[in-house]
């Protein structure tokens, strides 16, 4: 047996489908920025984190200094 919308009620909703919001997007600032992305999609950095316990690797001075040595964009 197959459900027609007029007989399941999926085409009766009494309210409208609320659509979920897009994330807001993150400005990429440059090459750092990009590697942390990376780093963070593929698992590295979680690995990174397990290993150091947690102890500061210097990935955020990195990502800085990256991000200066190659910027996208114009400054704002």
């Amino acid at each position: 047996m197959y459900m027609t919308p007029g007989k399941s009620g999926i085409a009766n909703r009494s309210q409208p489908v609320k659509q979920p919001e897009p994330a807001p997007k993150r400005k990429i600032r440059g090459l750092g920025d990009v590697v942390h992305w990376v780093t963070s999609k593929f698992g590295i950095e979680f690995t990174v984190k397990k290993i150091t316990k947690g102890k500061d690797c210097g990935c955020a001075a990195r990502r800085e200094a990256l991000n200066r040595a190659v910027p996208f964009g114009k400054d704002d």
